[in-house]
Order: C-alpha cells, then structure tokens, then sequence
C-alpha cells in the first residue's frame, strides 16, 4: 500500500476498468457454464454410478433441488455481471466498494462450490445415504477440492485487485471445505486433515505469489507516474 493515499486511489483507478472487463468475463463464463450444466441435466436425466437410470421421489426432489441451486447460482452471476458493465453502480461502490464487492462475491462463489457436487448436494438436501439413489462416489472429496482449487488460482491469477482484499476468498476456501467435507463428504477426518494442510499450503503460495506481482505493479505504476 502507498504511503500517499492519493497515489493508492490512482492505483486503483488505473486498474478499476480492467477488473470490470474481468470480472464481467469470469461471471459471463460461470454462467455458460452453469446453462450449459442445465442442458447436459435435462439430456441425460439423474443417474448412477453404472449409468442406470432411476425414477424415483427422492431422486427427483433432489434433481429439482439441484436445478432451483443452479439457477440461483446463474442468477447471482447476471447480477454480478449487471454490476460490472454499469458504470453508474460501480460509481456508487466507489473504487473500494467496488473492489470489495468483487472479493465478496468471488467468496460467496467458493462457498457454492461444494453443491456441485452429486453426492454433498444430495446429503446437504437431507439425504443420509446417497449411495440409495447412485453408487458411492470416493472422488467427491476429491472432486469438491478441484473446483475450490480452480477457483482459488483463477481468482489469484485473473483479477486485478489489492492482494490483501483476496483474502476473503482464501479463508472463505479454506473453511468452506473444512466444513463442507466433515459435514457432507464420505471420508474420513484424517483425510480431511490431509487434504486441509495441501489446500492451506496451495492458499499460502497464491497469496504470496499474488503479493509479489502486485509489488512489481506498483514499482511500475510509480515509475510511470515519475516520467509523467
């Protein structure tokens, strides 16, 4: 952070364009992403791990389920991308507010990740035992890490903010699968541990990676701002 704040304001307003491009992007790639999810659900219907097909009431009230999730997911992302292309909303955050709102709403997108998963979505929905509607899936722990893993990195790697303001979104990875896999996912605690040390190391690496980048930006920004 400058000494100056008004040195730190012109950082941000130099790159206040750029994340709202980006973050327009991300939102507008979640989001085909998520019709596109819908469409392969309506096509293949809800299935199991052998691929036979299973019409029943639970399987269907948890399919149902699963739709309404994503289409409120979809829908956060369309306000998320409103709020990136309108520069009237953006200027009533302010530069700061703007930034925030970003790293909140980066959070509450990695505290979704779990849910799309089959079997945490299914037990989150007050199933007991999802192995009654498909076979038990031993990647979902797995699975649940990839995504938050995506997100994370894509996060670090994408957006054009303060590193100090993704740390949100890094607590909000780490407990989000701490909670999420002892409540939901099918292994063991030493396992979640396991899994809780690589993830904490994964976040620590893409903080300090991301703090390195920023402090070359700033050496740049400062020596343009010298010549000008």
């Amino acid at each position: 952070c400058f000494g100056e704040w008004g040195r730190e304001l012109g950082f941000l307003r130099q790159r206040h364009a750029k994340l709202a491009r980006v973050v327009f992007q991300g939102f507008a790639l979640l989001l085909t992403f998520l019709v596109f999810y819908l469409v392969m659900m309506a096509l293949l219907g809800w299935e199991t791990g052998g691929g036979n097909f299973i019409e029943s009431t639970e399987a269907r009230r948890i399919s149902l389920a699963r739709v309404v999730f994503i289409i409120s997911v979809a829908l956060f992302c369309m306000s998320g991308m409103a709020v990136a292309k309108s520069p009237r909303l953006r200027a009533c955050l302010g530069l700061r507010g703007f930034e925030l709102s970003v790293a909140v709403m980066a959070s509450f997108v990695a505290v979704a990740c779990p849910f799309g998963n089959l079997w945490y979505f299914s037990k989150a929905c007050g199933n007991a035992n999802p192995e009654t509607i498909f076979a038990t899936d031993i990647t979902a722990d797995e699975n649940v890490l990839l995504m938050l893993d995506i997100w994370l990195t894509g996060c670090h790697l994408m957006l054009p903010i303060r590193w100090i303001m993704l740390l949100p979104v890094e607590v909000a990875v780490l407990l989000t699968y701490m909670v999420s896999a002892v409540w939901l996912g099918p292994q063991v605690l030493s396992h979640i541990l396991q899994n809780c040390a690589l993830m904490s190391l994964l976040t620590i690496a893409a903080a300090l990676g991301r703090r390195n980048l920023e402090m070359h930006e700033r050496m740049a920004f400062t020596s343009l701002a010298a010549e000008r």
